[in-house]
């Protein structure tokens, strides 16, 4: 939304795939910033696909862990380091400089009421949604016993979490351990003893691995943090 328009007034939200970008992606400020994240051995799989076959919905014929092996794993380092530059480049610049807000597409399948309120609080810049037509709105949508119409079909078990960890042999495992230990850490994404029933647990780090930098679901606490001092200015 508002790619093409990010330097004029009217367009309210830019979307980025910084540090992704092609060469002549314009500059462009912000005011607040949301990032969507998601676990990346699904992440991978699914953006693979879309970059062979220019779709969000179809499936390939080829599985490219059995079929493209090569492929596949380069693919898979490919990945992985731009996710890495991407975590910290946001989480050490961007997300210190303004107000941000994280979004995991898990919790978007699992409390979607709460997370698009959150979400909708942090943009408006209010404490509450309560009495408005978009509370409302949120409500109807929002609920996970609603079907509406998508804005494209979605793969089959595409609601699924960590469904493709069988694609990843485990020297890949180990390799998006230690590259991205403080991102799945930060996002929740790890095993962890004082939370044991953890539905995104989808990594297990030993004593040997040495502990992350950052708390595991430090997300949560710096979504907690913004959220406090929502329409304080």
């Amino acid at each position: 939304m508002g790619e093409g328009h990010c330097n004029e007034d009217n367009v309210w939200i830019t979307k980025s795939h910084s540090p992704m970008d092609t060469e002549f992606s314009p500059i462009f400020g912000a005011n607040k910033m949301f990032l969507l994240m998601r676990n990346p051995l699904d992440v991978i799989p699914s953006h693979c696909t879309m970059m062979n076959l220019g779709s969000h919905s179809m499936v390939p014929k080829e599985e490219y862990y059995k079929d493209m092996p090569d492929y596949w794993d380069y693919y898979v380092r490919m990945e992985v380091n731009a996710m890495k530059l991407f975590f910290e480049r946001n989480h050490k610049n961007a997300g210190q400089t303004i107000p941000t807000y994280y979004i995991r597409y898990e919790d978007l399948l699992l409390d979607p009421i709460r997370v698009l309120t959150e979400l909708f609080k942090f943009m408006l810049d209010v404490p509450s949604l309560e009495g408005t037509v978009l509370e409302a709105q949120i409500a109807k949508h929002g609920s996970q016993k609603n079907s509406t119409k998508a804005v494209y079909k979605l793969k089959t078990q595409s609601t699924d979490l960590c469904r493709n960890r069988h694609m990843y042999t485990e020297n890949q495992i180990q390799f998006i351990k230690e590259e991205l230990k403080e991102f799945l850490h930060f996002y929740g994404y790890v095993q962890d003893a004082d939370q044991p029933d953890n539905p995104t647990g989808f990594f297990k780090y030993n004593s040997e691995e040495g502990p992350a930098q950052l708390p595991s679901g430090g997300f949560r606490e710096a979504n907690s943090k913004v959220l406090s001092t929502l329409g304080t200015s």
